[in-house]
C-alpha cells in the first residue's frame, strides 16, 4: 500500500492498534473456538467464533466460510499483554453475513457452542463475550421424547433463547426449545417425537397429590431416584416406591437421561 503522493504505508505494528479501531485482515486459521487473524505482517489477532455470527448454520460452516487467506473486516475489542505476549481480541463484521452475534441479555436468542453434554442433567455450553450458560434437560424439547440428548454432542453450534443471564457472574440459563427460538442441526426432526408436550415449566404450586408428571432421571442414590421435572424443580421416589415389585438394581433400571412418569 502507498500514501499519497507515492510514499510507502509504514507496516501495522502492535503500537498501532487501539481499542474500537476498524481493521482489514487475513483469516489464517481456525483453532479450538478463535479465528485467528493476520493484521500485519508481525500482529495478528483472534476473534471467538461466537462473536463472529449469531446464526449457528453459519458457524458450523466456519472453516469453509474462514479458508486461509479470506479477507476479513474486524473491530478491536481488547488489547493487552506485552511483547510476545501481546494479545489482540476482535469482534468480526461479515459483509456477506445478514446477523451479527445477540448480547447475552434476558430474553435475547444467543448463539452457543456445546462445552458438554450432561447425562441426567442437560448441557453446559459456551456464549459470546466468554460467558458460560446452561440448558436444563428440561429446555430441550417442546416434546417428552425418550433420549433427549440423543442428537447433541460436543462442540455442535446451537441458539437458544435467553431465560436468564447475569452479566457480573459471566453465566447465563437458555432454553434450546423450537417454540422459543431455539435451534440445532437436526431440530426440524424432533416434532412428533413425543407422546405428549412438555410445558414449559412446572411449580410446586400447581400440583395437587394424585397428579401424574413425567420428567427426566437426574440421579440414582440410596435415598431414591431424583427425577427433574422442569428447571427449577426435582422429584424424589423412594426406592420402595420404584415398581410394584422389588427393583434389584435401581441404577440398571433408571439410567440418567430416561424419560419416567409417576404420581
Amino acid at each position: 500500500a502507498a500514501r499519497a503522493g507515492g510514499k510507502p504505508t509504514p507496516p501495522l505494528g502492535y503500537g498501532d492498534v487501539r481499542v474500537g479501531a476498524a481493521l482489514v485482515g487475513f483469516c489464517q486459521e481456525i483453532v479450538g473456538d478463535h479465528l485467528w487473524i493476520a493484521l500485519g505482517p508481525n500482529v495478528r489477532g483472534r476473534a471467538h467464533l461466537l462473536d463472529c455470527s449469531a446464526d449457528p448454520e453459519e458457524l458450523t460452516a466456519a472453516h469453509r466460510l474462514y479458508r486461509p487467506g479470506t479477507p476479513v473486516r474486524a473491530s478491536v475489542v481488547a488489547v493487552g499483554g506485552e511483547g510476545r505476549h501481546r494479545q489482540v481480541d476482535l469482534r468480526l463484521s461479515r459483509a456477506s453475513s445478514t446477523s451479527t452475534a445477540s448480547p447475552v441479555s434476558t430474553g435475547s436468542i444467543a448463539p452457543a457452542r456445546i462445552a458438554a453434554v450432561l447425562p441426567g442433567e442437560g448441557l453446559r455450553v459456551g456464549l459470546p463475550g466468554g460467558m458460560v450458560g446452561r440448558v436444563a434437560i428440561t429446555d430441550i424439547h417442546d416434546a417428552y421424547v425418550d433420549r433427549p440428548l440423543e442428537a447433541l454432542s460436543t462442540g455442535m453450534f446451537v441458539k437458544g433463547r435467553v431465560l436468564e443471564a447475569d452479566e457480573a457472574a459471566g453465566r447465563a440459563e437458555l432454553s434450546l426449545r423450537r417454540s422459543v427460538g431455539g435451534w440445532w442441526e437436526g431440530c426440524e426432526r424432533d416434532a412428533g417425537r413425543g407422546a405428549a408436550e412438555a410445558p414449559p415449566s412446572v411449580e410446586v404450586s400447581s400440583l395437587a397429590a394424585g397428579d401424574e408428571v413425567k420428567g427426566y432421571v437426574r440421579a440414582v442414590t440410596a435415598k431414591g431416584v431424583f427425577v427433574t421435572l422442569s428447571r427449577s424443580l426435582q422429584a424424589r421416589v423412594k426406592l420402595s416406591n420404584l415398581a410394584d415389585g422389588f427393583v434389584d438394581d435401581p441404577k440398571a433400571a433408571f439410567p440418567l437421561g430416561q424419560l419416567v412418569a409417576g404420581r
